[in-house]
């Protein structure tokens, strides 16, 4: 795992499919074979092993998917075998956490909070979110519509907030979270969904009935074919849930 993560070498596409054999063997020998005679040891190694995402896929030149995915799956693997370790102290284990999660590079990704979620228990969670809270009342306010990274920065710990409230399947929390990152436009057929789930179905239909911002990717040809592709599904997504929200209300002739 260390001589990976010193290597400085380039990786291009004769020497990629290899990398992705090497790591994920690393990964899967740690998650049985170490994880079934020391559980404990098999946790560092993978606390080790996702600690050189960064390094990894900063020197990739294509194929990162497929890397990303032998990390996530790792995350994954961290995930089970902490759940099962004997209760620790969930505060101390929800700080390595989210210092995890606030590395700046490819590595850094909300997706261990999410494997990480039933290792880290009610307290745990709390402890990230209260972090994250303090964190987005402490970033500096937008200074116009062109500092887009003020906005990026607030929109970073918004969503963090946002996956926590899924996790605890709290639909207001969500919404308060997507509130606080001022992306409501753009979210809004997601808050529907969490409300049709949560049994608001009437609300759910408040917020399909609200104007929709579409993210657009470029200006190139190519570009604008996907944003339309994007944004077809989307009405697609909309329907569907405009559908099941009628339905909940007993509305069928309207569902129809």
């Amino acid at each position: 795992i260390k001589t990976i993560g010193r290597s400085r070498s380039f990786v291009d596409r004769d020497r990629h499919k290899a990398l992705v054999q090497e790591l994920d063997h690393l990964r899967v020998t740690i998650a049985t074979r170490l994880g079934e005679r020391d559980v404990a040891r098999a946790i560092e190694l993978l606390w080790e092993f996702i600690g050189i995402a960064d390094a990894v896929m900063g020197r990739i030149g294509g194929g990162i998917l497929e890397v990303e995915g032998v990390f996530t799956a790792a995350m994954a693997d961290l995930g089970r075998f902490s759940a099962a370790q004997p209760a620790g102290d969930p505060k101390a284990l929800a700080r390595r956490v989210l210092a995890f999660c606030e590395r700046e590079g490819f590595g850094a990704t909300d997706a261990l909070i999410r494997h990480m979620s039933d290792a880290l228990g009610s307290v745990g969670r709390r402890e990230i979110r209260q972090a994250t809270e303090a964190a987005l009342r402490a970033a500096p306010q937008a200074a116009g519509s062109q500092d887009w990274r003020a906005d990026a920065h607030r929109r970073h710990h918004a969503f963090r907030l946002a996956l926590l409230a899924d996790l605890e399947r709290d639909a207001d929390a969500f919404i308060a979270a997507i509130r606080a990152g001022g992306v409501e436009d753009i979210r809004a057929l997601d808050v529907a969904d969490r409300l049709i789930a949560a049994n608001r179905p009437a609300e759910a239909l408040d917020w399909l009935d609200k104007p929709r911002q579409h993210v657009e990717y470029g200006d190139e040809d190519e570009d604008e074919d996907e944003d339309e592709v994007t944004e077809n599904e989307d009405e697609i997504t909309a329907t569907d849930l405009r559908i099941a929200a009628l339905e909940a209300l007993g509305r069928k002739d309207e569902a129809q």
